[in-house]
């Protein structure tokens, strides 16, 4: 036979002297998921304004300039490996903390090319092709695999690989 489950908690009362005797700490809400194309369209080869004090030195004009640096592939590689640093440093504690938002990633990773002409590398979701390129600028890559950390600490943990399996 089963046990009987066990009664409610029950309800918490609202007088100061409980709220002075211990709270019970509510649970946080998960941390929202990140999704891999919008955090590569947000942070991959970013552009760099050099303006005010930290202005380029144009050999040229042989003046300091405002300018922007930009960096830009000139072809796709056949392979990419990206790598999603999940930490942050906390000023307070004075240390690194992992940041626990789970991270989605597609099977198929569509990415804009860039080159000189081409507007700044972001990832896509449509199927029609780049915002502003053409479809030939599109390149698809297949997630072979991903390597996750595992543990609550950015000091320690272990490492678990996935790989997924071609078909045949």
């Amino acid at each position: 036979p089963a046990a009987p489950p066990a009664p409610a908690a029950p309800a918490p009362q609202t007088s100061s002297k409980n709220k002075a005797a211990g709270k019970r700490k509510e649970k946080a809400p998960p941390p929202p998921p990140v999704r891999l194309e919008e955090m590569l369209a947000d942070t991959a080869f970013p552009d760099e304004m050099l303006d005010g004090s930290n202005k380029y030195d144009c050999p040229q004009c042989r003046k300091k300039v405002d300018a922007r640096r930009s960096i830009r592939l000139a072809r796709p590689p056949n392979y990419l490996h990206i790598t999603v640093e999940r930490y942050h440093y906390d000023l307070q504690k004075g240390e690194r903390v992992k940041l626990n938002n789970p991270v989605s990633f597609p099977q198929t990773l569509r990415l804009r090319q860039c080159g000189q002409k081409a507007a700044p590398c972001a990832a896509m979701d449509t199927e029609e092709g780049a915002v502003g390129g053409h479809a030939d600028d599109v390149v698809d890559y297949e997630c072979m695999g991903y390597l996750e950390h595992v543990s609550d600490s950015a000091h320690s943990g272990h490492y678990t690989a996935t790989l997924f399996q071609e078909d045949a």
